[in-house]
């Protein structure tokens, strides 16, 4: 973070993940998860993130999960199963903090991808199934709405993130299902992650690579060609040209 801009680091850390410096991106995305958590940093900025404003604690947790996964991508399992735990911890916090069902279920939604990300035995597992349980015990009136919500969002982006361009890559309707009315739409999260966030994890560590998000696309640039794969699909993030399919710097024609 700087002075003017609370989103200096996550650009860091999305352009060392391009640059091939997971340790790197690693250790910036812990200290913008902490910093979310303080409500100093990225979405969180200037909200009360123990207060009115919990629900925007989950961008705390989206970062300390993509620290994990960076940290695995690095070879650091050891800091992996920490930053892990320590996500894991703060999510259980906000268990007990939040007031809806479907809060407390996204919660263990989330302790879930640290579980899987972190490799920590069964307890992914078992927090995907209790956050299915809750989910469904919600039975929340609205579940679109509720699903874009920023605690929602957060913990959904983190592990999209991790997941992309990899064989176990998921979208909005592979998350929740394409029926917004249906009492399972929220459900489906918890579910749809606990089958693939676990080899995503494998995945990750045998690459030794972290995709960065997506930003703004452009198909069929006129400017910028990949290096790698000749191809013009331009992926803007973090102020700069990736290819959105090799995830590697762009350069002009």
């Amino acid at each position: 973070m700087t002075d003017t801009d609370p989103t200096a680091r996550r650009s860091e850390a999305v352009r060392a993940l391009v640059d091939r410096d997971p340790a790197g991106a690693a250790d910036l995305y812990t200290v913008v998860g902490r910093g979310a958590l303080a409500g100093l940093e990225a979405e969180a900025t200037d909200r009360e993130v123990l207060g009115a404003d919990a629900t925007y604690g989950g961008y705390g947790l989206r970062y300390l999960l993509l620290a994990t996964f960076a940290y695995r991508a690095a070879g650091a399992d050891r800091r992996a199963s920490l930053r892990a735990r320590e996500g894991n911890a703060v999510a259980a916090d906000y268990a007990s903090l939040l007031d809806s069902e479907a809060e407390r279920a996204c919660c263990f939604e989330a302790m879930g991808d640290f579980g899987a990300a972190g490799g920590l035995g069964d307890d992914g597992a078992d927090a995907y199934e209790r956050a299915t349980e809750l989910y469904r015990e919600a039975d929340d009136p609205d579940p679109l709405s509720r699903a874009t919500e920023p605690l929602f969002e957060a913990v959904r982006l983190g592990a999209q993130q991790a997941a992309r361009n990899t064989t176990h890559a998921f979208d909005w309707d592979d998350l929740h299902g394409s029926d917004p009315s249906s009492g399972d739409y929220l459900a489906r999260r918890a579910r749809v992650k606990r089958s693939r966030m676990p080899k995503v994890a494998e995945t990750v560590s045998e690459t030794g690579f972290l995709a960065p998000p997506r930003g703004t696309t452009e198909h069929n640039n006129a400017v910028y060609v990949c290096p790698d794969c000749g191809r013009s699909e331009v992926n803007w993030i973090a102020g700069i040209e990736v290819c959105l399919d090799c995830d590697v710097r762009m350069r002009e024609k």
